[in-house]
């Protein structure tokens, strides 16, 4: 007799209303802008490779609203975000800096979290002006500095005859699922989970891979002002390593707070990753506040 395993009820995150936004010729993103204090620093977030805004940040939109506004849009090639031009780190940095003008929003901080990391790095270094700080977990300088992520990428390059003769089997969707035995938060949310990875194709999903074995956030620029960075380390990392992620805290000269977790946090325990990523901004935001408080 075959045992057939049991439904889990299904649940919707309750999720802030969102929008199209037109990025001037760059292209649209869907953006998710929830109100805060009016005094507060606007706070950016800024999701993972395969994932979306929704599902790597639903637990944080509400509660981080509380104490700032809070603007997270799809990225570039992922989700309903842009799909002009493929992407670069660059772009896709400057698709922020162009959702900031098109809000009116002067300054803001970036959380990052793996992909979103590396682009809130390369903002920083290009447009310092426009960032008071960051909050970063999850993210290498380089992702090919081991033979198993060099030997990832070309089994990611492989893929590509199936992406050009139109063959999507929606690899965000796959590599994802076994998650659920060991996540009742997750497979409680399955049914809403696998919408949102279904999002972005394998097409767009190996554009984004081509690009990051040649990202190298390692060296900064020589005028790269630094601004006061908070890193949520992952100590228990399989996909990201925590050495990486120490390399690029240590390059940001971050702080850094080690949190015994894998990299599917964001969605295997989102209300945890929501209170550390709440801390986190309160901990920048109090060091911010510090730092112009001497400057004055």
């Amino acid at each position: 007799m075959t045992r057939q395993r049991k439904r889990i009820h299904q649940v919707v995150p309750t999720l802030p209303s969102g929008s199209m936004v037109r990025l001037g010729e760059r292209g649209e993103t869907f953006v998710r802008d929830i109100a805060g204090p009016s005094s507060s620093i606007p706070v950016v977030l800024l999701h993972g490779w395969t994932w979306t805004a929704d599902l790597n940040f639903a637990d944080v939109f509400v509660p981080l609203s509380r104490a700032h506004r809070v603007i997270a849009p799809d990225l570039r090639m992922h989700g309903r975000g842009v799909r002009d031009g493929g992407f670069t780190l660059t772009d896709a940095g400057d698709d922020v800096i162009a959702l900031l003008d098109v809000l009116g929003i002067e300054h803001a901080i970036l959380c990052g979290y793996s992909m979103g990391g590396g682009i809130a790095a390369d903002v920083v270094a290009r447009y310092p002006d426009r960032v008071v700080g960051t909050v970063i977990s999850g993210t290498a300088a380089c992702y090919v500095g081991t033979p198993r992520d060099r030997m990832i990428f070309a089994g990611l390059r492989a893929l590509q005859p199936l992406a050009i003769a139109g063959f999507d089997p929606r690899l965000g969707v796959f590599a994802t699922a076994a998650l659920r035995r060991r996540s009742t938060s997750l497979a409680s949310r399955w049914d809403w989970a696998r919408v949102e990875l279904g999002r972005t194709s394998l097409a767009d999903m190996l554009a984004v891979g081509r690009h990051i074995p040649s990202v190298d956030l390692r060296v900064l620029p020589p005028n790269a002002q630094p601004r006061p960075c908070e890193y949520l380390l992952l100590a228990g990392d399989r996909l990201c390593r925590p050495h990486l992620q120490r390399e690029l805290a240590e390059v940001l000269g971050a702080r850094i707070t080690e949190v015994e977790a894998n990299h599917d946090l964001p969605i295997t325990n989102p209300e945890w990753f929501a209170e550390l990523m709440i801390d986190a901004v309160a901990e920048l935001t109090d060091r911010i506040s510090r730092q112009q408080s001497r400057l004055a």
